[in-house]
């Protein structure tokens, strides 16, 4: 089995002038086939007036990777579309492909599924509350 970090990222369109993304990192186990078993879940949130830069996107990944993985894997799409070896070079070398196996389709899905439903909430909570982020009591 191979330890992976499957990545997602909601929130790429502009709201209000406004990009909330939310990132989701799932750490699995994973077969060809499937999920063994998940590690851990991160969440990251960057919101800006601006679309995010193939740096900014690697920095909020390189700060949400673990010590220890075999690679990391996501959709073409949060790369718009580079290459493989493109995107290895922004990561700064660490291992990465995009997903092909059904387990590497899977954890991608687990993490849109926590990244879109985490930015869904917070878009209720910051549009239903006081325009801020600060937590209601």
């Amino acid at each position: 089995m191979a330890r992976v970090v499957g990545f997602d990222i909601s929130g790429k369109h502009s709201v209000n002038g406004k990009y909330y993304l939310v990132f989701a990192f799932v750490e699995a186990e994973i077969s060809p086939t499937r999920v063994e078993r998940v590690l851990d879940v991160k969440l990251d949130l960057e919101i800006t007036e601006t679309p995010l830069t193939h740096s900014d996107l690697a920095r909020v990944i390189l700060r949400n990777l673990p010590i220890e993985f075999d690679y990391i894997t996501s959709e073409r799409g949060e790369f718009k579309g580079k290459e493989e070896w493109i995107v290895k070079g922004i990561l700064g070398g660490r291992e990465f492909k995009f997903c092909e196996t059904l387990g590497e389709i899977e954890l991608v899905r687990i993490a849109h599924h926590v990244s879109k439903a985490s930015r869904d909430l917070l878009m209720r909570v910051f549009h239903e509350g006081s325009g801020s982020l600060q937590r209601k009591v």
